[in-house]
């Protein structure tokens, strides 16, 4: 007999990795109905939704079974979700499913800035479709000028160098165009306060993480010698961060530099920067370099995979 199984949301959707709680194997395979259930969220931020966001595409694309959902309680939370574009990116991804269908927002255009108080600005989480060009390159040059549009406000009252900020991310964005085969997401949000401002940010792919693309080009080049099931995880991200070096060999130009320019510039804007792959979360900001000592500080076990995400906040201060 099938029973329902509920993938509960932690109550607070915000800046770090919001909590979910693993399906069970045994439900996967016998094909029961699943709940995503939102009942008790009641406090969201756009950076920590897209996190989320992604998590749950994850677990949707790996099951056949039949989705459903329960909506958070408060109203002006579920109607957030759905301005912050949520439920619509969601329901584009799940293989089956029979929900959010009479949802109003769904085909609602999104605002390009929701604000819920004097000083926090949500921005929706932004699409970046790679499936709706034949150059993927294309759809980074859309997300360059999304950023520039949205931040350009912020060069003349803050002390911080934007254009360094804007390569940071389009440099993420560059990765994912890459690397990956499937689309990428991106939430924002700003929170201004009397002599300061605190950006957050989170970018997300659809696609196996730099821990699991390296390991796999590792274990089929003949140039390294180390068995495949010796490889830690940082020895994926010491290769990753190293300038030159990259899983794409016949990439030409600038070849090997994307993530080694993430890490630094990332420094030099005084950014806390995570990084969520498969079953673990990297503080990079907190590594002094990219050696293999200092690398097996910063990554933790956090339990459960949630695909492949960036995770930022710079805080800076008004001229």
């Amino acid at each position: 007999m099938k029973r329902r199984i509920q993938v509960k949301v932690w109550p607070e959707i915000t800046s770090v990795l919001p909590a979910i709680i693993p399906i069970e194997r045994i439900a996967i395979t016998k094909l029961n109905p699943i709940d995503i259930d939102l009942s008790n969220v009641h406090k969201v931020d756009s950076a920590g939704l897209n996190i989320l966001l992604v998590s749950l595409i994850k677990i949707t694309q790996r099951t056949a079974n039949q989705w459903d959902s329960i909506r958070p309680t408060k109203n002006d939370i579920d109607k957030l979700l759905g301005d912050l574009n949520f439920y619509s990116i969601l329901i584009k991804n799940m293989p089956n499913h029979n929900l959010f269908w009479q949802f109003e927002s769904i085909n609602r255009k999104p605002f390009s800035i929701v604000g819920v108080n004097e000083n926090h600005l949500f921005f929706p989480i932004y699409e970046l479709d790679y499936s709706a060009t034949t150059d993927r390159r294309d759809v980074v040059d859309f997300f360059k000028q999304y950023l520039i549009q949205n931040l350009i406000h912020l060069h003349d009252k803050y002390e911080f160098d934007l254009n360094v900020l804007i390569q940071v991310l389009v440099e993420i964005a560059k990765n994912g165009a890459d690397h990956t085969v499937e689309n990428a997401y991106f939430g924002l949000d700003i929170y201004e306060y009397d002599y300061s401002l605190v950006l957050k940010f989170s970018f997300g792919d659809l696609g196996i993480g730099i821990n699991k693309t390296v390991r796999n080009y590792m274990r089929n080049d003949s140039a390294f010698k180390v068995k495949a099931e010796h490889l830690a995880l940082t020895d994926s991200y010491h290769f990753a961060l190293g300038e030159g070096n990259t899983t794409k060999p016949n990439s030409g130009v600038n070849r090997g530099i994307g993530m080694s320019t993430i890490y630094s510039l990332s420094k030099q804007l005084n950014a806390n920067l995570s990084v969520y792959d498969a079953n673990s979360r990297g503080f990079l900001s907190m590594s002094t370099d990219a050696t293999h000592v200092e690398l097996r500080k910063i990554f933790y076990n956090i339990g459960f995979n949630v695909g492949f995400c960036y995770y930022g906040e710079i805080e800076i201060v008004k001229k």
